[in-house]
């Protein structure tokens, strides 16, 4: 018989809500759209007479919402990727095209897209930064292998 006593190695995950989907203008459509659609579907299921002792319908209804967050962070990411390359193709027929006849409209052309690709990269960094900082507040207090500064931080509270 072996009996193990240490922790797991990885917690399960556990989802988080991302505020800027709800901020996104085109997210918040489907998003609204989807909720009524989906409460008009479901308008027989739970009546306000009838009583849910497990919470199973109000865990369905969080379920279907974390599901539609879910695909439309995943369409965010795809297009983010997808605009990411169509300004490095951009850029390098640009160079190459400059690189043959320079002009001046060329130039300023190579200019505004690597300006266009810089602010993705800030972009994707403050947003690298700001996970990097959920995660620590995340695990800040907590005891275990991952408390990085917790000890010295809990002093200076």
């Amino acid at each position: 018989m072996i009996l193990n006593i240490l922790p797991p190695l990885r917690k399960p995950f556990q989802w988080r809500l991302n505020e800027t989907l709800l901020a996104h203008m085109d997210g918040k459509t489907q998003l609204t759209t989807g909720l009524i659609k989906y409460f008009q579907r479901n308008q027989g299921s739970v009546t306000k007479t009838q009583v849910d002792p497990k919470g199973r319908y109000i865990i369905l209804h969080k379920v279907w919402v974390r599901g539609e967050l879910i695909a439309i962070a995943t369409n965010l990411k795809k297009s983010a990727a997808h605009r990411r390359f169509q300004i490095e193709q951009q850029l390098k027929n640009m160079e190459h095209r400059y690189n043959q006849k320079p002009s001046i409209p060329t130039l300023a052309r190579i200019t505004s897209l690597r300006a266009q690709l810089r602010d993705f990269n800030i972009k994707q960094a403050v947003k690298a930064i700001t996970y990097i900082r959920q995660r620590y507040y995340d695990i800040m207090w907590k005891q275990g292998p991952y408390t990085l500064c917790s000890e010295a931080a809990r002093h200076w509270t």
